[in-house]
């Protein structure tokens, strides 16, 4: 593991060498001469003999210390408890060689001015007078990197399509109007025969199966061995369902839990159709808005609940996920691989089926990216597979609304294809869970702008491609090799261009003085920026699957973090004096390991842990502290990091990735801010001044905070960038 520089061991770059202390008295003495020798004779004549005798003694009974060492201890007490207060300036007195011994083990003093740039040191700045005006300069954002127009084209080229239905329609005939005869009258009502017969036989067709397509395509569907019922003991009634979930003896966790193994009976037993259908329509229907509250307290706090069974109820939900879908596929694949003659008569079933299948499959993906973990593949599959065989045999029920889990409204089950193909863009384990609803909000804006058309088109232009088997996110297509893609295509450059103006107006407002209501609002258009830009620039990100063990201590958490600041300040100035008397502040609670450490460089570290050992709430953005102990060089290494991701990527599992961003770190107070939200964190990096607080104050380029220091000083600092907006943190550059 890199060892950057400490501040509880090393001092600062710009920190100068700590003061021995001596309390020895230094007398000046001039020779004496024959010369004044006389005088000197003469001038005691002067004293009496009782003053001559006090004088000439080497102790004093009545004085107030006995002794030098004596007095070095108090002078030493009463430096100490000065320094807690307001630390004098240093005087630079010659170390005396003797109490360098001493002190060679005592840890250097921290100098607070190293976290302060060369500005406020020299004091330019002043509280409450702003740089260039009273409501500032627009606040510059360098959180994004740029889209890349080759992959994320900036002009739509493929018009809007619409699917309609390619069976055969009855022609409305063309009836004489005006004043007619009987021979007229007579043809009128001839060709409305004709007209109605024509009607229904071509709805006879379609329900015996005649006119309707083959469906060729294979949508890879095994089925599963199921078991007598006799095998898996009782399996409830719709009636004896609904009781439970009534019932108030019986908390959600518990039905949570309940659901998900008898699911897992109805999907593996060997039940009817019907009664199939039946049970898991009940079941859709009662765990909807238990899977909702769930989505919300997620999203509120992803992990370290308190709850004690998170980790159970998560793989419950999954497990009702995958039963739910197993048991809608179950129904609609046999309907879909039949005969026409077999399908005709059930189309309306099996639409319906289609339907509530993509859609589960929709609800899916919303709690999986409310659980940080990564989707299923056989998921994805399923609904391109899905959707593409829609588009062939059924496409005008692609434009037919219905009620979706996912939506209070009616949707189309093209909206939900788009949603789906949009939400696996965003990375959802890299932004803060209390950002997810303002991000998923912004992405179902910009579905009307999406432009999506089956493949391969008559007049091929470059897109993003979905092969009808494709497993993963969508992915960009040259014109030249559309004609190879059999699947569905979308254009996003509308929907792109959007995102991308909405993102600017809110840049554009975040520098005003008055804005702040809208805070995650922006932060949210910055993370889907964010992500637009990794996905234009085609990364992956890095998963690992070999763990070492090593002891690592993390304290988490704003509040921990400046409080374990302040602990180790006050810690050090009691080393540093030697005194008992000083009471240190209470240590904040930590996260000792082990760790499974994947990556451990200078910038990055990916930690893997077991959810139930952790005992701190954590979420995107959030700074933690990172202390490791050296047990061969004999100290400790603090590093300040940043919480850049969260994945739930194995079963009761949980990786972390933290961003290091500086080992020289301390907290202060703002006093121009309100408690809770008035404490910040000062940090310095590459000669660059970070000051990292709660999002709760609007600032904008200019803006100076006045800061209170762990030794009572008061510095005055000036904004001049946003680092980054994670919702609950901003970090800040500083002049």
């Amino acid at each position: 593991m890199t060892q950057p520089s400490n501040p509880t061991d090393k001092p600062a770059n710009n920190a100068e060498p700590h003061p021995l202390a001596s309390n020895k008295l230094i007398i000046e003495t001039a020779e004496i001469t024959a010369e004044n020798t006389t005088a000197l004779t003469a001038a005691t004549d002067k004293y009496s003999d009782y003053e001559i005798a006090v004088e000439s003694q080497e102790f004093y009974p009545d004085a107030l210390f006995s002794s030098d060492d004596e007095l070095d201890l108090a002078l030493t007490k009463t430096k100490a408890k000065s320094s807690l207060a307001k630390p004098k300036p240093e005087q630079t007195v010659k170390p005396d060689l003797d109490v360098a011994v001493q002190l060679v083990n005592q840890p250097e003093p921290i100098d607070l001015t190293a976290f302060i740039s060369s500005h406020s040191q020299q004091k330019k700045f002043q509280a409450g007078k702003h740089l260039f005006s009273k409501e500032g300069q627009q606040l510059p954002c360098l959180q994004n990197g740029a889209l890349n127009t080759l992959v994320l084209l900036e002009q739509q080229l493929t018009p809007h399509y619409h699917f309609v239905s390619t069976l055969p329609v009855a022609q409305r005939p063309s009836l004489i109007t005006g004043q007619k005869n009987a021979k007229q009258r007579w043809l009128n009502g001839k060709m409305l025969a004709h007209y109605q017969w024509q009607k229904i036989r071509i709805a006879l067709d379609q329900y015996l199966g005649r006119s309707l397509p083959a469906r060729t395509l294979d949508l890879d569907y095994k089925a599963l061995k199921l078991k007598p019922k006799s095998q898996l003991g009782n399996i409830l009634s719709l009636y004896e369902i609904n009781k439970r979930f009534n019932s108030k003896a019986i908390n959600v966790e518990q039905l949570i839990s309940l659901a998900s193994d008898e699911l897992n009976n109805i999907a593996i037993c060997a039940l009817s159709a019907r009664k199939k259908q039946q049970l898991v329509a009940g079941y859709s229907q009662l765990l909807r808005p238990q899977l909702q509250a769930y989505i919300h307290s997620s999203n509120l706090q992803p992990l370290a609940n308190k709850q004690k069974q998170q980790e159970l109820q998560v793989e419950a939900i999954k497990s009702i996920c995958k039963s739910i879908i197993s048991i809608y596929k179950q129904l609609y694949m046999p309907l879909y691989q039949a005969s026409n003659l077999i399908y005709g008569p059930q189309r309306r079933k099996a639409q319906s089926l289609a339907y509530t299948l993509i859609d589960w499959l929709c609800m899916e993906q919303w709690l999986y990216s409310a659980m940080l973990a990564p989707l299923p593949n056989s998921s994805i599959k399923t609904l391109n597979s899905l959707f593409y065989a829609l588009a062939c045999y059924e496409p005008q029920q692609l434009e037919q609304t219905q009620i979706s889990l996912c939506s209070d409204s009616t949707v189309s089950l093209k909206a939900l294809y788009i949603r789906y193909q949009l939400l696996l863009i965003i990375d959802f384990s890299t932004i803060n869970s209390r950002l997810h609803q303002h991000v998923i909000a912004q992405l179902l804006a910009a579905i009307p702008l999406v432009s999506l058309f089956k493949l391969p088109n008559q007049q091929p232009q470059a897109c993003h491609a979905i092969p009808c088997h494709h497993s993963t996110v969508m992915q960009f297509v040259s014109a030249a090799k559309l004609s190879q893609v059999v699947g569905i295509g979308l254009d996003l450059a509308e929907a792109t261009s959007a995102i991308k103006s909405d993102y600017q107006q809110q840049l554009a407002t975040l520098g005003s003085a008055k804005t702040g209501s809208g805070k995650n609002i922006f932060a949210a258009s910055a993370a889907l920026m964010t992500q637009l830009v990794v996905f234009s620039q085609q990364q992956s990100p890095q998963h690992y699957s070999l763990y070492q063990e090593e002891k690592l201590t993390l304290f988490s958490g704003f509040n921990d973090c400046f409080n374990h600041s302040w602990y180790r300040y006050v810690h050090n100035v009691k080393s540093q004096n030697k005194v008992t008397d000083i009471e240190l502040p209470p240590l904040p609670k930590s996260s000792s390991g082990p760790w499974g450490v994947a990556l451990d460089n200078e910038t990055t570290l990916c930690l893997q842990t077991p959810e139930a050992k952790i005992n701190t709430r954590l979420n995107i953005g959030q700074p933690l502290i990172i202390s490791q102990h050296h047990e061969q060089q004999g100290k400790t290494e603090l590093q300040l990091a940043l919480l850049t991701r969260i994945t739930r990527s194995q079963t009761k599992l949980v990786d972390l990735e933290l961003r290091k961003v500086a080992s020289d770190f301390t907290g202060a107070i703002i006093n121009e801010a309100l408690p809770p939200h008035n404490k910040a964190l000062l940090y310095s990096a590459d000669n660059k001044y970070y000051l990292l607080t709660p999002s709760a104050e609007p600032c904008w380029k200019g803006k100076t905070l006045s800061l209170r220091l762990h030794n009572e000083e008061t510095v005055v600092v000036c904004i001049k960038a946003l680092v980054q907006d994670f919702g609950q943190h901003r970090v800040y550059l500083l002049f």
